[in-house]
């Protein structure tokens, strides 16, 4: 070792820092600038010390292990949350769809059928046909409302609450 005429070294003792498969990374030392004899002793402390140098580097190296380990765990939880949280997404997105094609087609049928109920009595009782058409005129108000809300949720707005005329609507939906 070039340090040992620098540092004035008289005794040393070194031990192997072997892994457990028996690669020899370093050696763990033991200097004296007076000599001395190296005792049994004094080479079974060293041994123990370089036991517990590579038990601590194991030790770290485990430790390393185990947080890369614990990130990806913790990505690949974060992903599986995130795949849940869109498909709750579109599901309720797909719910929501099915009550307003649901809604539309309501009043869909109704104009539809004011229609066809209008047209055949235009000739033969035009005041007939005009109530008829007031009705049909009323089902797609209630189609254009349901138009608004849904832009509203779809913007993020905010839906009023109003006041309503509870016999103007029941005579609105008869």
């Amino acid at each position: 070792n070039l340090a040992v005429p620098e540092l004035g070294v008289v005794a040393y003792r070194g031990m192997p820092l072997a892994t457990v498969d028996g690669q020899v990374l370093g050696s763990l030392c033991a200097i004296d600038t007076k000599p001395r004899n190296w005792t049994a002793e004094d080479a079974a402390a060293l041994r123990d010390l370089a036991s517990l140098a590579m038990s601590e580097m194991s030790l770290r190296g485990l430790a390393l292990e185990l947080e890369a380990w614990l990130r990806e765990e913790a990505a690949a939880r974060e992903a599986v949350r995130a795949r849940m949280a869109r498909a709750r997404r579109l599901e309720a997105l797909g719910q929501l769809a099915g009550g307003v094609a649901h809604d539309f087609n309501n009043v869909l049928q109704a104009v539809q059928g004011g229609v066809r109920l209008a047209a055949g009595r235009l000739e033969r009782d035009p005041a007939a046909a005009r109530n008829l058409l007031d009705m049909v005129g009323g089902a797609a108000n209630r189609g254009a409302s349901v138009t608004r809300r849904l832009l509203a949720f779809a913007r993020r707005g905010e839906l009023g609450v109003a006041r309503v005329d509870l016999a103007e609507l029941l005579d609105g939906l008869e």
